[in-house]
């Protein structure tokens, strides 16, 4: 089993995802990825890092379809009386 380092940089998260570092920068930009700016780069925590992943993974999944519900039959017009023209 490998470990994650406790600071990483755009470009490590972005080989740990799989993603682009422009992605990763964009996420923190949003601060969908939790990170803070320093100097010219982002620095990403792991311990903050991983649960914010879950999240967006959380925020992905698709409940079950559930049962689709027929609609009621359709009723025609209602009775109006027909008014007599004078």
């Amino acid at each position: 089993m490998s470990t994650i380092n406790p600071l990483m940089d755009s470009s490590a998260v972005a080989q740990l995802l799989g993603c682009t570092v422009r992605t990763v920068e964009d996420y923190a930009r949003a601060r969908t990825l939790p990170a803070i700016k320093l100097g010219g780069g982002w620095i990403f925590t792991s311990d903050t890092l991983i649960p914010a992943i879950n999240r967006m993974i959380e925020a992905q999944t698709r409940p079950e379809p559930k049962a689709v519900k027929q609609p009621a039959p359709r009723k025609g017009p209602p009775n109006l009386s027909v008014l007599s023209q004078q």
